[in-house]
């Protein structure tokens, strides 16, 4: 999984499917989730109700919205820009990935919180690759202007 703004509109999807049961994450599970990405215990459980929440949770299409609404809070003024929303879905999401496999550990879902990991080392490894890229593109900027000041 390339960290790419395709990829990064997937990752909200993937993590639902592993602590999702019977198409929704748990109450607790989402309030969880939201706590990791900056807000408190409180404001995490009215934005959970004010979503239309369920008694049984939150439906895909919620749970992506609530994360999303996260990311945007988090970066403030910087929020039209695709580079830090891209990397701030990417260390939002990593962070709630740990959080859901210390909580599938604690419920004895070995697999499952396996599975969150391999996700979250996938991440985490096209993290680096894109950061990686980044530089690249950063050195042969510079270059390409220091050639043309010395053309000149």
């Amino acid at each position: 999984m390339a960290a790419s703004s395709s990829t990064t509109a997937d990752v909200w999807p993937s993590v639902f499917r592993l602590v999702a049961a019977d198409g929704f994450c748990a109450f607790d599970d989402i309030v969880a989730a939201l706590e990791c990405s900056g807000k408190s215990r409180t404001a995490a459980m009215r934005a959970v109700e004010r979503s239309g929440a369920e008694a049984r949770g939150v439906d895909a299409d919620r749970f992506g919205a609530l994360l999303d609404e996260c990311v945007a809070s988090s970066l403030g003024d910087d929020a039209a820009d695709a580079a830090k929303r891209e990397a701030s879905v990417v260390r939002h999401a990593l962070g709630v990935l740990k959080t859901f496999e210390r909580r599938l550990l604690a419920r004895g879902e070995f697999m499952t919180a396996a599975e969150c990991r391999h996700l979250e080392v996938t991440l985490q490894a096209a993290r680096c690759e894109h950061t990686a890229a980044d530089a690249a593109l950063e050195t042969a900027l510079q270059t390409g202007g220091d050639m043309l000041r010395e053309a000149t």
